[in-house]
């Protein structure tokens, strides 16, 4: 299954101008509907007999909504691997760096016959 962040990413910007659900996409009018009940999109929604979402219209984006996109993308782009590769591994690079470099120092000087 899909991240339902991405999929609230990906309706939040397509409902910046104006977007409506194909009439197969009962996901995406669920999820519309999920926004618009939050108050993230201006939106009408059409269930059914059970209650259940089957068509939506969303014609807008609140001051609410965008807030909430710039969040849920910040979120995804903080557990994209460089992001933690940069926080875990810059600081684990300059530790082993620090450490080796005593070592490889010694070893270059016996190598080169380089007298202290």
């Amino acid at each position: 299954m899909r991240d339902p962040r991405r999929e609230y990413i990906r309706l939040l910007q397509r409902s910046v101008d104006r977007f409506t659900p194909e009439a197969g996409q009962k996901r995406d009018a669920t999820l519309i509907g999920e926004l618009a009940d939050a108050g993230f999109v201006k939106a009408e929604t059409a269930s059914d007999a059970s209650g259940v979402t089957r068509a939506a219209v969303s014609w807008g984006v609140t001051v609410e909504g965008r807030l909430f996109l710039r969040r849920l993308e910040k979120e995804i782009r903080e557990e994209s691997f460089w992001s933690r590769a940069k926080r875990w591994g810059l600081p684990v690079l300059a530790y082993v760096a620090g450490v080796a470099t005593p070592v490889l120092s010694d070893w270059l000087k016996m190598l080169f016959h380089v007298k202290p």
